[in-house]
């Protein structure tokens, strides 16, 4: 749970859509690079109205049976990454991710 320069917050369906790797390659021995990659330069590539509509889009696809939005510490202020911590204490989970949000 944290605030966001372009969508206000990052709560479930954000973190759904936009954190779920599209692959995963794994260990790798040698050169290169490991680990998941996403699709979130794709999701975040086109601004403000860009990644609003991608997130309205794929929200009507996907329709996760649970959702989870842990804010025991969260984020306020200049979010998604210049933000203050804080002691929130709150998670909230839901079978449906929209009322969860």
């Amino acid at each position: 749970m944290k605030t966001h320069d372009r969508v206000v917050a990052t709560l479930s369906l954000k973190n759904i859509i936009v954190g779920a790797p599209i692959k995963d390659p794994g260990f790798r021995w040698g050169g290169g690079k490991q680990g998941a990659k996403n699709d979130k330069p794709i999701i975040h590539g086109s601004g403000f109205r860009g990644i609003n509509y991608n997130l309205f889009a794929m929200a009507q696809r996907l329709h996760p049976h649970l959702a989870v939005i842990d804010g025991f510490v969260g984020m306020e202020g200049a979010g998604p990454t210049r933000g203050t911590a804080v002691d929130w204490r709150i998670a909230v989970a839901s079978t449906d991710a929209l009322a969860a949000d």
